[in-house]
Formats: structure tokens, sequence, C-alpha cells
């Protein structure tokens, strides 16, 4: 085991990349779109950085199925895409958008606007 598998990545992920796996960032944090929270909260750098690097990637889309009457709706996390954590910059920000390891994994221009990706 590498100890990290308690982590709450949600701390260690930018408002950016919680958008793109359907969750609503919270507001205090929107003003920084490229840093993670756990940055935001006085974390070091280079520690959130580093862990960031250990995992790697994270599901950037998990499908949901439901059944006739609309009920157990449970992730199934094997028709994820994985999307790749960029590494952190000396400012905390990421230092790209989050890129697909899947290319079915499309994200269309007006979305592009409302995820802040750079031009």
């Amino acid at each position: 085991m590498s100890g990290l598998e308690d982590v709450n990545w949600a701390m260690f992920l930018t408002p950016q990349e919680k958008c793109l796996i359907g969750s609503t960032p919270e507001p205090r944090y929107i003003d920084k779109f490229y840093t993670p929270k756990a940055v935001q909260r006085g974390y070091d750098i280079s520690i959130a950085d580093s862990i960031r690097q250990s995992a790697q990637t994270y599901p950037g889309l998990v499908t949901y199925f439901f059944n006739d009457n609309g009920e157990n709706p449970k992730p199934d996390r094997s028709f994820s895409t994985r999307v790749v954590l960029a590494p952190l910059n000396e400012t905390g920000e990421t230092i790209h958008d989050p890129k697909a390891l899947d290319e079915a994994f499309f994200i269309e221009e007006i979305d592009k606007k409302r995820f802040k990706f750079r031009s």
C-alpha cells in the first residue's frame, strides 16, 4: 500500500477539474480556478503537487445507470475517462488544462468557456 488510499482526493483537485467530473466547486474556491483546494487552504504547494503526481490521473467522467424506476444511481467506474492531473507551478496553479487519456472524451466549445479552458 502507498498510504494514499484514504486521501480525500477532492482536496487536491482544482475547481476546473471538479467541473469536469460534474461537481460544482465551492464558490469560495472559484476565483483561483486552476489552483487545487488544498493549496488554497494553505497546504504546501510541493506536497500537494507530490500527492497529485502520485495519483497521476482522476476519473473525468463517470457513467451512471438507472433502472426503469430511476433507482440505484450507482457510478460505473469501468466507463470512466481518466484525466491527467497536471503538475503545479510555483504559485500552485496547474501548468496546463486537464488532458484526457481517452480520445472519446469530447468537450463542447460552450463547455470550454464554462470550464475556463486556456486558449
